[in-house]
């Protein structure tokens, strides 16, 4: 993929996609929490049918979304 159109995911990209995936987004300092935190949030608040993935699953679709939505508006923040 050419450098020009790699775009840094937000926080707020993170936040946004987690309301995919969870019955309640992500809060706004969760970037500062230990691993294992976030790990519980995840599992606490998966939506049904990711009720019994593992947390580092759940985080894989968040993230991959987050980047995909970011690549598609082009960037913009």
């Amino acid at each position: 993929m050419p450098r020009d159109i790699i775009h840094e995911v937000t926080k707020e990209d993170i936040i946004w996609a987690s309301g995919h995936f969870l019955c309640e987004n992500l809060p706004s300092d969760w970037d500062e929490w230990e691993d294992e935190k976030v790990d519980q949030f995840l599992e606490d608040n998966a939506w049904e049918y990711f009720q019994y993935a593992d947390p580092k699953f759940i985080w894989e679709q968040i993230e991959s979304l987050a980047w995909s939505m970011r690549y598609y508006i082009g960037g913009k923040k």
